[in-house]
């Protein structure tokens, strides 16, 4: 199994809405055209006292795919494509992290 990491923050001058457009336009491709294994993603809600822990991410996705092609499949499908396409104007920066569990 690998699980995708996607960390990212979104630029103050995207908008208010330009974070709920991301969720939006990530939540499109979860079944679609290749389906996770496990998908969850949302805004950070640090607990209590952890607020300056230090590089703190405005919102995450966190999904599994069942091995490398799998994930190779979900990366290279033009629906994740154009995604990115659309999403990338509007963060500020970014992380990714793939890893076998």
């Amino acid at each position: 199994m690998i699980r995708h990491i996607f960390l990212w923050n979104v630029k103050p001058e995207a908008g208010a809405d330009a974070g709920q457009r991301i969720l939006d336009a990530l939540n499109r491709i979860k079944d679609e055209p290749v389906p996770a294994v496990s998908w969850s993603l949302g805004p950070d809600a640090p607990a209590p006292g952890s607020e300056d822990s230090g590089g703190r991410w405005q919102y995450g996705l966190v999904c599994d795919y069942r091995d490398q092609e799998h994930l190779q499949e979900y990366y290279s499908s033009p629906e994740h494509a154009a995604v990115v396409d659309e999403i990338v104007p509007l963060i500020a920066d970014r992380a990714v992290c793939d890893f076998e569990i």
